[in-house]
């Protein structure tokens, strides 16, 4: 018997006919189901895509919400996130996948900790995976210098304060995800490999692909939280100059990746 857990999944899309069966999928072979699977169509507005999304809702069941203006994937999220009724948020992105097990370990996990927040490892598809289910805590320290959650991997509780900032497409998880630690909201890491990309992270595509509006973004969210008090000015300027160091490094290693 298929067993149900109190989880709604968010998937943003946006002309991904390519790829959304292959996300579905993956959570359709979940060893536990969430309550709701939740697709927001970020206005692809292709007959592609309608005649794509129709057949999925109709298929599996999905809720699919389309948009009337494409707002980018953080908004979409947040269409998703207030459609969303259960105890539990996890997102999935539409070219992307999860392991077999992800919600199953993740969903107990949280249920026995009381997290209000965790993710875990992902990689590439075909890397190597980690198998421990070792949980830690992720530091606010650890989170301003590096995002600690990709957000396939993410998992909260399902509140209505948190939401992604409307109309930022570059570094927007990294904002709302840094805003919930200052909070000092419980937030862990688990050291297993529950979800697969298929490209990687920076400079290949899709918006990671574009590092200087990545970098920008990065920026911009520091503003955000000095103008919410969450950071003086002495800990924006040293946290700009460290975005910048990284900035030359990806730069540097995209260059060395093309030279192989």
């Amino acid at each position: 018997m298929e067993k149900y857990i109190d989880v709604s999944v968010v998937i943003p899309y946006y002309k991904s006919n390519k790829t959304i069966l292959r996300a579905l999928n993956s959570i359709l072979e979940q060893k536990v189901l969430p309550n709701e699977i939740i697709i927001i169509d970020d206005f692809s507005n292709t007959e592609e895509d309608n005649f794509t999304l129709d057949s999925i809702g109709k298929k599996y069941g999905v809720k699919v919400v389309k948009l009337k203006k494409n707002k980018g994937a953080g908004s979409a999220r947040n269409v998703g996130m207030d459609t969303a009724n259960s105890k539990y948020i996890a997102f999935l992105d539409s070219d992307d996948s999860w392991d077999e097990n992800k919600l199953k370990i993740q969903y107990e996990i949280m249920e026995k900790s009381d997290a209000f927040i965790s993710t875990h490892h992902t990689t590439i598809s075909g890397g190597n995976k980690k198998k421990t289910n070792k949980v830690r805590k992720i530091k606010l320290q650890q989170q301003l210098l590096k995002n600690q959650f990709a957000t396939r991997a993410v998992m909260l509780k399902n509140h209505d304060k948190y939401r992604f900032e409307e109309g930022k497409r570059y570094a927007e998880d990294f904002l709302l995800w840094t805003q919930i630690l200052f909070d000092k909201n419980p937030a862990i890491y688990i050291n297993s490999t529950l979800a697969y990309s298929y490209k990687n992270d920076f400079g290949d595509g899709g918006l990671t692909g574009d590092l200087k509006k990545m970098y920008v973004g990065s920026l911009d969210s520091y503003e955000t939280l000095r103008n919410q008090n969450y950071l003086n000015n002495t800990s924006l300027i040293c946290l700009k100059l460290f975005q910048r160091f990284k900035y030359f490094i990806r730069i540097l290693r995209i260059f060395i990746r093309g030279k192989k």
